[in-house]
């Protein structure tokens, strides 16, 4: 745009965007275990635009209302009894949930069964 008297001007602003933490994600999203078998998960924190963070928080692993139990680098492992439970990264106010799926482990057959047959 030019003013009355012809002339123009111009200007640059620069701006900086810091990344807010808006999304966890967990890896994997789903997991189908046995009883007592072990995943282990992790996490990404993504800002506002779901870019990954340049620096990821730490994160507070759990299992709400779960029987199994998830260690402070997302252990999980799963406990004795065969249903579904959610495993949950958090930093802040801010949260990410995968699925588990328990089954019951096929049983193991520790001595195979034997039979002699006797001529008669």
């Amino acid at each position: 745009m030019r003013d009355l008297g012809g002339l123009t001007t111009t200007s640059s602003v620069v701006v900086t965007v810091n990344q807010t933490l808006t999304t966890i994600v967990v890896s994997p999203g789903f997991a189908a275990l046995n009883e007592g078998q072990a995943q282990q998960f992790s996490a990404t924190a993504f800002d506002q635009f779901g870019v990954a963070l340049v620096l990821q928080p730490a994160f507070t692993w759990s299992v709400p209302g779960g029987a199994g139990t998830v260690d402070a680098s997302g252990l999980y492992t799963a406990p004795a009894n065969a249903g579904s439970e959610t495993v949950r990264a958090s930093s802040n106010a801010v949260s990410g949930d995968a699925s588990v799926t328990i089954t019951n482990a096929a049983p193991t057959v520790a001595t195979a069964a034997g039979a002699s047959p006797k001529p008669g």
